[in-house]
């Protein structure tokens, strides 16, 4: 399962990049959501509960801290889009003790 970063109001509507309108997804519900309003996209395709072998996730941040620490340690092969991202996710990740 891979993490990827969704606008909540997606740039075909006039959402912006600003933290407020970013949330973390899963990249195959990403790419079936498209750029549909979310309650659009629910009532389509119903949401499933995760569950794990320790139960339900309950800090799960869609792997934002480990991507942050990962260009921060690889900074010289990240790419711009990425560099680009880390702004966006550096501020976030802080609240969770990121090294």
């Amino acid at each position: 399962m891979g993490a990827v970063i969704d606008h909540v109001k997606a740039h075909r509507d006039s959402g912006k990049s600003d933290l407020d309108n970013l949330v973390t997804a899963c990249c195959k519900c990403n790419a079936l959501k498209s750029a549909q309003k979310r309650e659009e996209f629910e009532k389509k395709r119903r949401r499933h509960r995760v569950k794990g072998k320790y139960g339900e996730p309950e800090h799960w941040d869609g792997l934002s801290a480990l991507f942050v620490v990962l260009i921060k340690n690889h900074r010289d092969i990240a790419s711009a889009s990425e560099l680009d991202w880390l702004k966006y996710l550096k501020p976030i990740t802080t609240a969770v003790d990121v090294p």
